[in-house]
């Protein structure tokens, strides 16, 4: 994705609160969403190019089907 800085970071804020709205619905506790494996996963997938979560999710993006 293309996209500036500024348009990223509403991106990944909007994607946050969701991603919290949900899993509190589903019995999930709010402090694992703020803490590292909540908060730190989801920025690791998003900014950082070594991540295979990001990868996939960019090749998906792009219209590439993924065979087993």
């Amino acid at each position: 994705m293309h996209l500036g800085n500024n348009c990223m970071a509403a991106l990944v804020a909007q994607g946050c609160s969701e991603i919290r709205w949900l899993a509190t619905k589903m019995g999930a506790k709010p402090t694992t969403l703020s803490g590292l494996s909540g908060s730190g996963d989801i920025m690791l997938t998003c900014f950082v190019n070594l991540s295979r979560n990001r990868n996939v999710g960019l090749r998906l993006g792009s219209g590439e089907k993924l065979g087993c």
